[in-house]
């Protein structure tokens, strides 16, 4: 489709043939989760700035660049395997320094919290056959997980994840990924919003749907998404 064709469907009110989009956080999710029973489509997670300190900034800066990876390298020509862990890219103290010197009046402080939350890239991206039931017990996880200590967050497999446990296995990489072992937790649900995509289109199978995710996965990189 081109884009031309995209937005004369939506201007003239027939992008429903197509998909439907929708944006919720905690508060408007049971008011229109009715919309999306039974649908089938992708969902991501997306996290606002919960302070602008240098101290809020940092933790923000945390969940999209101190991604922890392993990797092995194998080449023919040296017998070595490197194995690293924890790469992590340092936060700039020049950056940290002007933040402290330019503080955030009220309003540029909301500016800049929708504007984070807006242009950043998703924190998870997945899939469902049923969207109201899969994202209804991701908000219900996520809410009973948040206020918890890191060291109260179970560790999880998330190879051994299942249709039971999935919601479990979300809220707490969530959770851990924006904890912090030492610093009181900054987040709360009023940080998070999902945006969700159902496709109405029949041709749009189970099977479709799920090579999407994973190419949207493997593009946008979101900080918990498939490996």
């Amino acid at each position: 489709m081109k884009i031309i064709d995209f937005f004369n469907k939506i201007t003239k009110g027939k992008s429903k043939d197509v998909l439907e989009i929708f944006t919720f956080y905690k508060g408007n999710f049971d008011e229109h989760k009715d919309k999306l029973k039974g649908k089938k489509g992708i969902y991501a997670w997306y996290l606002m700035p919960s302070e602008t300190d240098d101290d809020g900034l940092n933790d923000y800066y945390k969940v999209f660049n101190n991604k922890n990876f392993t990797a092995t390298f194998e080449s023919e020509k040296f017998s070595e395997i490197y194995k690293g862990k924890d790469i992590k890219s340092d936060w700039s103290e020049k950056f940290k320094k002007e933040i402290r010197e330019e503080s955030f009046t009220k309003e540029s402080k909301k500016a800049f919290q929708f504007s984070a939350l807006l242009f950043s890239s998703p924190i998870y991206i997945g899939k469902s056959k049923d969207l109201a039931n899969r994202i209804s017990c991701h908000f219900e996880k996520l809410n009973e997980k948040i206020s918890l200590r890191y060291s109260q967050l179970d560790d999880v497999n998330e190879d051994e994840q299942d249709d039971s446990n999935k919601s479990e296995v979300f809220a707490t990489r969530i959770c851990k990924l924006v904890r912090d072992e030492d610093k009181k937790n900054p987040w709360d649900m009023n940080n998070f919003i999902v945006r969700v995509i159902v496709f109405n289109n029949e041709e749009i199978n189970d099977e479709k749907v799920t090579k999407i995710e994973k190419v949207l996965n493997r593009i946008f990189k979101p900080a918990i998404g498939i490996k």
